[in-house]
């Protein structure tokens, strides 16, 4: 693998424990830009919103309201001292409610680019029932009016960095028609 945007894609993985030492504000603006390069349905960026919280009070509230229902009662962000949330318009002037693909393509760009710095992620959506159905803490999270919670990213440095790079044979899933 030559480039290094493909050593970083390699490098990607989740992050279950994270430090508890705050990201750089310009590793934040890095990530924050790469989410923001990411393509959207329409190049309709007023459909979207990133909320960046840091506020550890916040973070506690929403940890315990995304942790209910979940199989284990732990922390859903796995101690990340940062969580960009990913919302959407809940109206989508799309056929299809683009959304969670726009989310998706907006938090994968941003994974990437916290590896590429050193730092970990985690795309997470596991704790959206939780937090969604608490519209005071939906509010308070600063999730505009009339925008949904799709994603989240959660951001710090790992505890144990993994500098490994994936396999990629994936030939078993791959279909090719000529």
């Amino acid at each position: 693998m030559d480039t290094e945007t493909i050593k970083a894609i390699a490098r990607r993985k989740t992050t279950r424990k994270y430090l508890q030492r705050q990201i750089t504000q310009s590793e934040l603006e890095t990530i924050l830009f790469a989410g923001c390069a990411a393509p959207v349905a329409g190049n309709d960026w007023h459909t979207m919103q990133l909320v960046v919280i840091q506020n550890k009070e916040l973070l506690s509230r929403i940890s315990k309201a995304g942790s209910i229902g979940r199989k284990k009662a732990s922390d859903p962000f796995y101690g990340a001292p940062t969580l960009v949330l990913i919302a959407s318009e809940i109206y989508c002037p799309y056929p299809f409610h683009a959304g969670q693909q726009n989310a998706a393509c907006i938090g994968e760009n941003m994974c990437i680019a916290a590896t590429d710095l050193g730092a970990g992620s985690t795309y997470l959506t596991g704790f959206l029932p939780g937090f969604e159905a608490d519209s005071e803490l939906v509010k308070d999270a600063g999730v505009r009016e009339g925008f949904k919670t799709m994603a989240a990213i959660a951001l710090g440095y790992p505890e144990v960095a993994d500098e490994s790079e994936k396999k990629m044979d994936h030939q078993e899933i791959i279909t090719f028609i000529r």
